[in-house]
C-alpha cells in the first residue's frame, strides 16, 4: 500500500460539467492547507448536524473543531481534506483517509473533544446538558466507522449556495481516484438511515449498502464501493 501524499497544488476538476449558476465558472480541486481549518471545521459540524445548544454554544464547538482541523494527527485534519473551489473560492470539502489510521486518529480527536468540550459539560459549565446534546454519552456512542484495508470517506459538505451543481460528485470521484492510486480495493462511508436522499445520492456515485451500525444513538447504513 502506498503512503498518503499531500501536495498543495490546485488542479482543474475532471469533467466538472457545472450547471446553472456555475456554468462558465472555473471549477478546481486542491488539497486543504492549515489555514483552511476554520472552513473545514464548519463543514464537519454541518455534516454532523450540530448547530449549538444551551450547554455547548456553536461558537465554542467551532473553536474546538478549528483547533482539531488545524492539527495533523486528528480525524478531521487539513492533511486529509480536499477542497473544491469555484472561481477560486472554497465551495466544499471532503475529508477522507486510510481506515488503518482510524483508531489512533479517533483517540487523539476524542481526547481533544473530552478536554475542551465534554469536561465543561460534566464540570458544571453545562448544567443544561441533555440527551440531545452532541456530548451526552458522546464516547459511549462513538462506534468505529471504518476498518483497516479500506479508504474511508468521512465528511463531505458543500456550502448551501453551491449545492446541486455536481461539486460533491467531483470530490467523491477525486477521492476514488486517490484511493485507487494508493492501492485500495474498497472505499467506504456511512450515512444516516433517516437521510434517504443522501443514501440515494451515494448510490448514484456507485456505492451500495453493506450492513448497518449504531452511531451516536442513530442507525447508520454502511455503504461501500469496490475499485
Amino acid at each position: 500500500m502506498k503512503s498518503e501524499n499531500h501536495s498543495n497544488a490546485a488542479k482543474p476538476a475532471a469533467n466538472p460539467t457545472p450547471t446553472g449558476i456555475l456554468s462558465g465558472k472555473s471549477i478546481a480541486i486542491r488539497p486543504a492547507g492549515k489555514d483552511d481549518a476554520f472552513f473545514i471545521a464548519r463543514n464537519i459540524l454541518s455534516a454532523a448536524g450540530f448547530y449549538g445548544s444551551k450547554a455547548i454554544p456553536a461558537d465554542k464547538m467551532s473553536d474546538v473543531f478549528t483547533e482539531i482541523c488545524g492539527m495533523e494527527d486528528t480525524l478531521y485534519s487539513w492533511k486529509r481534506t480536499t477542497i473544491v473551489c469555484v472561481d477560486g473560492s472554497s465551495a466544499g470539502s471532503l475529508t477522507a483517509y486510510d481506515g488503518a489510521l482510524y483508531k489512533d486518529l479517533k483517540k487523539k480527536t476524542s481526547d481533544l473533544i473530552r478536554k475542551h468540550v465534554y469536561s465543561d459539560v460534566c464540570s458544571g459549565n453545562g448544567d443544561d446538558a441533555s440527551e440531545n446534546d452532541l456530548t451526552y454519552d458522546f464516547f459511549a456512542n462513538w462506534k468505529d466507522e471504518t476498518r483497516p484495508g479500506e479508504y474511508y470517506l468521512d465528511s463531505l459538505t458543500i456550502l448551501p449556495e453551491y449545492r446541486y451543481h455536481r461539486l460533491g460528485k467531483i470530490l467523491v470521484d477525486h477521492a476514488l481516484e486517490v484511493a485507487q492510486g494508493l492501492g485500495f480495493n474498497l472505499v467506504s462511508l456511512i450515512v444516516s438511515e433517516n437521510k434517504i436522499w443522501l443514501r440515494e445520492y451515494y448510490s448514484s456515485c456507485g456505492f451500495h449498502p453493506e450492513g448497518h451500525l449504531m452511531f451516536f444513538g442513530d442507525t447508520y447504513m454502511r455503504m461501500v464501493q469496490e475499485l
